[in-house]
């Protein structure tokens, strides 16, 4: 019993001493966890992409190929070679489809906002002129002196003028020369995802069973049955919310088109791929994708842009309320004001793949959290109710 105090005290203090050094050293430690991350970002792309292609791996292997291998176990091998192809070639047929099909329209809008942006800049140079005019004259303010974003316009005016472009493109290469670096950092780190996905998928029965024999030998019981807890919850919640979201954002995409093609708004195709994409961060996914686009229908044509901010509101309360429920259910089981500060937190230490991950990972966290709590508070309930009847014992005995 001795023995047991004297480890649980050098456990706290070991716990106490490293907090410790983590709050005086916390930029240096914050540093090299950033680093560890940067250098694990294909492996967790990798990761994140088995877990969501495994879920068609599972449909071939149950569904289409499970004869395979019923009667003879040396042919099981073949059934998950076979499955582990089907699925990527599943997979990139998709791809290669959805490219196939926006590429065209969205290079195509590309093509014509670049060869009408002039004109739509010098239109709304010209507004913005006789807005400040306006107020200029009513409200005596001087603003068209001391505007910057008339300069701005100028500037990109200029651009697409050929005067003065050198000017321009030195202000401008400070947040397109990073940009490039960092998509072409993403570009290879999913292409090593890719490929580390495959690996971890031809070996997920081999992976689970050594981390289940390194869990077993060397985490106390206790710690295991939590730790078996935790993987349960955080595989039923995040892999139903990613396949749920990602299935709910084609939807809005697809129903984004249809409505701009049908209201005639322009660049229909470019604009729907942003509102999809965007969709899958939760909360704020939708203004995210619909500042930019409406900015762009704005530059247009400021009554489509009017419009375009109605129909996107009239298609994230179909989300919201309709489609997002039929398709997610109520898998998270957190209310509005967690589901923003979770993606606030996760946005805020991860950037746009903590945005998507914050809220399932914050739902595990509110989960397990619950159901402690629930239990502490039965066990002191049920304590307090031992030691009244143990009280009312001795009462009675006096």
């Amino acid at each position: 019993m001795k023995d047991k105090k004297f480890k649980n005290v050098i456990l706290w203090i070991t716990y106490a001493v490293l907090l410790l050094f983590i709050m005086l050293n916390f930029g240096t430690v914050w540093a090299i966890a950033t680093k560890l991350f940067s250098i694990m970002t294909p492996f967790i792309y990798g990761f994140l992409l088995a877990y969501i292609l495994n879920f068609i791996m599972v449909f071939f292997q149950s569904k289409v190929f499970c004869k395979i291998g019923e009667k003879n176990r040396s042919l099981r091998g073949l059934q998950k070679s076979v499955s582990l192809i089907c699925t990527y070639l599943v997979a990139f047929g998709i791809v290669t489809f959805l490219v196939a099909i926006l590429a065209p329209q969205v290079s195509k809008s590309f093509e014509s906002l670049y060869l009408n942006m002039k004109d739509y800049l010098k239109g709304a140079e010209e507004t913005l002129n006789e807005v400040l005019k306006f107020l200029d004259n009513t409200f005596g303010l001087n603003l068209i002196s001391e505007n910057q974003i008339n300069k701005f316009i100028e500037n990109v005016v200029s651009l697409f003028t050929g005067s003065d472009i050198k000017g321009f493109y030195k202000q401008i290469f400070d947040m397109i020369f990073p940009a490039a670096i960092s998509t072409a950092s993403n570009i290879y780190n999913w292409f090593i995802a890719i490929i580390v996905s495959v690996y971890f998928l031809a070996c997920k029965e081999r992976l689970c069973k050594q981390i289940k024999a390194i869990s077993y030998a060397y985490m106390p019981e206790k710690v295991l049955r939590k730790s078996i807890e935790i993987v349960n919850v955080s595989n039923n919640m995040c892999g139903r919310f990613l396949i749920g979201k990602i299935v709910d954002s084609i939807i809005i995409g697809i129903l984004c088109f249809i409505g701009m093609s049908i209201f005639r708004f322009e660049y229909a195709p470019l604009i729907s791929v942003i509102v999809g994409f965007t969709n899958v961060i939760p909360v704020f996914g939708p203004f995210i994708g619909a500042i930019p686009s409406a900015f762009l229908l704005l530059l247009v044509d400021p009554v489509q842009c009017f419009w375009f901010v109605i129909f996107i509101i009239v298609l994230q309360q179909l989300d919201g309320n309709v489609i997002g429920p039929k398709i997610l259910g109520n898998q998270i089981g957190i209310s509005g004001f967690w589901i923003m500060f979770s993606v606030l937190v996760g946005g805020g230490l991860f950037g746009v793949p903590g945005m998507i991950l914050g809220v399932p990972v914050f739902a595990v966290i509110y989960d397990l959290l619950g159901k402690n709590v629930k239990y502490r508070l039965k066990n002191m309930v049920v304590n307090r109710g031992l030691e009244k009847e143990s009280q009312d014992k001795n009462n009675k005995e006096k």
